[in-house]
């Protein structure tokens, strides 16, 4: 609880895609800054750590793009959140089996936790692979963009519409208890929201800014270099509780 206390220091109210921010990748108390969460040992997997089939179709995939785009003799392939690496591992061994882009693609992982960085260069040992901390730091193309499962794992904010009236939920910490609070929602945000659609009926409504920055950045770079993106995510087509 210290460690959370810590979160609250300078305000008595933080909104929850801040407070996701911090606990997910805060340097001292954060989720993915502090363990491997990837396999048996840890929380969840996600598809690369099943099979090695679902990460050879991607390999196949970014083959056929490279050809799509005139085989260039250097291409950048950028994988977003790439975990514990397995991703990475198979795709160096697949492109292989294609030896004209695997000359052609240099592949840079873009990571924010440090301990998944250091696993991942334990375990990846190729010229072919580095890491970047920054994607606008990226400033040669063509560029293909990978993300698996990294859109959701982003913070996200929320609202709440109760009639006409818009909320945004924070968080505040009192007596070493975290409560739910609702505050007047910024009017920029409430156009964000009615910009798509989203406050048509009552209710708690989610909305990712942080994803949105991070493909705004993905989208400008596509458009300067040329290139193209694949992310990959899961979630239910209807609502079904």
């Amino acid at each position: 609880m210290k460690k959370i206390s810590k979160i609250f220091q300078n305000s008595k109210s933080i909104s929850l895609d801040l407070y996701l921010e911090k606990v997910l990748y805060d340097k001292n108390i954060g989720y993915y800054q502090k363990k491997n969460p990837f396999g048996i040992k840890g929380d969840y997997i996600t598809a690369p750590n099943i099979s090695n089939l679902f990460c050879e179709m991607i390999s196949i995939w970014i083959v056929a793009f490279w050809e799509n785009l005139k085989k260039p003799k250097s291409i950048n392939f950028i994988e977003l959140g790439p975990g514990n690496g397995d991703f990475c591992l198979i795709l160096l061994r697949t492109l292989k089996n294609f030896p004209d882009a695997y000359n052609s693609i240099n592949i840079m992982l873009y990571e924010k936790s440090e301990k998944l960085k250091k696993i991942q260069k334990r375990r990846i040992v190729s010229k072919k692979v580095k890491w970047i901390s920054n994607i606008e730091k990226v400033k040669k193309g063509p560029v293909i963009f990978f993300g698996n499962e990294f859109l959701d794992a982003l913070p996200i904010k929320q609202f709440k519409k109760n009639n006409k009236d818009i909320y945004e939920k924070f968080l505040s910490l009192k007596k070493n208890k975290i409560n739910f609070i609702y505050k007047k929602a910024y009017k920029k945000d409430v156009h964000k929201l009615k910009n798509f659609n989203l406050i048509k009926n009552n209710g708690i409504i989610e909305y990712p800014e942080y994803g949105f920055r991070e493909l705004n950045i993905v989208c400008k770079k596509i458009k300067k270099l040329n290139g193209g993106a694949l992310f990959i995510d899961y979630g239910y087509e209807k609502h079904t509780i």
